[in-house]
């Protein structure tokens, strides 16, 4: 073989090898990402799951912040909208996405099955510490509350406690998990946490004869009732629209 016919055949080697080395990367798709309060975590876990089931070709992510850094991730565009369960302050969109309520549970020891508001007032805000005092139960009573400028708290401020504030000797429960697990170990504890959380059903109690059921929530009989809202700078659009319109018609039954 002739040297030319050698120096084309190695042009061409390199030539097919350079074609082979330039197939494009595959593009990284864009995720939107979605902040939540720590209280709603379980409910966002689950709405995701069941969305990605339908919508394979939509990526979304969550980020979960306290309440005061929710709203400065929205303000500072890390997030597409912030899913809580507070009606905020400023001027920006919001929706509703589900209804919940707080519930409210004690210690498997305590023979306590229901608690008037005026009770309850009295035990959250320390004017009430032994449960001898109401003919309950023996000892001393162990407040277990969420973390400051959590829904759920501000909830039961609003409606239970209204203008006195809780007691400072509650414990921190920065979870629903973890006030669950806190109330479990702690003998003569009662606290705070969502309805729509799953663990410590068998720990409720019901709040002025009504127990904390989703029927008596919807038929406005369980006092405690508030929104789940998305907020947002303004009217989300593309993935996180289309997200929320889907949770609002699994969740509240939207056109």
């Amino acid at each position: 073989m002739s040297s030319s016919i050698r120096k084309w055949g190695l042009l061409l080697v390199f030539a097919l090898g350079g074609c082979v080395s330039a197939t494009p990367t595959p593009a990284i798709p864009e995720i939107t990402r979605i902040g939540i309060a720590p209280s709603f975590t379980h409910l966002v876990d689950g709405w995701l799951e069941a969305f990605h089931d339908g919508h394979s070709d939509v990526y979304l992510a969550i980020d979960v912040f306290p309440e005061a850094r929710g709203l400065s991730a929205l303000e500072e565009g890390g997030i597409a909208t912030f899913i809580t369960g507070n009606i905020p302050d400023e001027d920006l969109y919001l929706t509703p996405l589900a209804i919940d309520a707080v519930a409210v549970i004690v210690n498997s020891t305590l023979n306590v099955r229901s608690l008037n508001q005026e009770e309850l007032r009295a035990l959250f805000t320390g004017r009430i510490m032994n449960w001898d005092e109401l003919e309950m139960a023996p000892g001393p009573v162990e407040l277990v509350i969420p973390l400051r400028g959590d829904a759920v708290r501000n909830k039961f401020k609003e409606v239970i406690l209204q203008d006195e504030a809780f007691s400072t000797g509650a414990f921190l429960g920065p979870t629903p998990a973890a006030v669950v697990e806190l109330v479990e170990r702690t003998s003569g504890a009662i606290g705070i946490l969502p309805l729509s959380f799953p663990e410590g059903e068998d720990m409720r109690i019901a709040v002025d004869g009504t127990p904390p059921t989703t029927s008596n929530l919807l038929q406005g009989k369980y006092a405690l009732g508030f929104d789940i809202i998305a907020i947002a700078l303004e009217e989300p659009s593309g993935d996180a629209r289309l997200f929320i319109q889907w949770v609002q018609e699994e969740q509240l039954g939207g056109d």
